[in-house]
């Protein structure tokens, strides 16, 4: 198990506004997009793991080079 821990600054006002992003350049994922954003009482949908893990993939093959050697040590 590989320990990344990586800083992640927040550009969209919401998850969702992210997720839409994400969406555009990634078209395969759009399906997963929920339809709505979320009020504060409703529970997240579970799709939104699939861009968090999307944001910590790019940021792992994008980011600075290192990042990825430096957590398997």
């Amino acid at each position: 198990m590989l320990d990344l821990t990586i800083p992640r600054p927040r550009p969209y006002q919401t998850k969702h506004d992210e997720a839409v992003a994400l969406a555009k350049r990634y078209p395969e994922v759009a399906g997963y997009v929920p339809a709505r954003k979320r009020r504060f009482f409703d529970p997240e949908p579970h799709g939104m793991s699939l861009f968090e893990a999307l944001i910590l993939a790019e940021k792992v093959m994008y980011g600075p080079p290192g990042t990825l050697a430096k957590a398997m040590g």
